[in-house]
């Protein structure tokens, strides 16, 4: 599996993807009740384990006691400083949780064109959350809520921080 280490991410150079995995209860895992085992069950056992302050090696065991690799739903982390340090979607999905008094685990999932192969443009997306009366909160609106967007160019485009920082 060497072969497929990569360093040549189009998208991006700090990919936040490690492994994936599968509930060991589940069949093949990947139907939808397979997938919403494993992910409601990742959720809890983080919960869990960040509650009772859970060593590293008792995290792991209890991992492994549970989940099987490889699986269907991609596992991945947060940066070490979060969105201080990059500004992706796992970062931005772990602070919804954070200023929600939620645990530091999420699900992300991206909305789609109707043809499946491209992502839907937020203004598609904002009137879908209008028609459904669902919330919408922006990277833009998570950089200012913690801080890192220090002006309106900023809030738009995290990029700019990113430059700003490193001038």
């Amino acid at each position: 599996l060497s072969y497929l280490i990569t360093n040549d991410l189009q998208y991006d150079s700090r990919s936040a993807f490690t492994l994936s995995l599968n509930h060991r209860e589940t069949y093949t895992g990947i139907t939808d009740k397979d997938r919403a085992l494993t992910t409601r069950r990742f959720g809890e056992l983080v919960d869990e384990l960040q509650k009772k302050e859970a060593s590293v090696e008792e995290s792991m065991a209890a991992l492994g006691k549970e989940f099987r690799t490889p699986g269907h739903i991609p596992l991945c982390r947060e940066s070490i400083e979060g969105l201080k340090s990059r500004q992706g979607h796992t970062e931005l999905a772990v602070s919804i949780a954070r200023l929600a008094g939620l645990p530091a685990c999420t699900i992300g999932a991206e909305m789609l064109q109707p043809d499946g192969d491209s992502a839907l443009p937020v203004e598609e997306a904002r009137k879908y959350a209008e028609k459904y009366g669902i919330p919408m909160v922006t990277g833009a609106d998570l950089l200012k809520a913690h801080g890192l967007a220090t002006d309106e160019k900023e809030a738009k485009d995290p990029e700019a921080k990113k430059a700003k920082v490193d001038n």
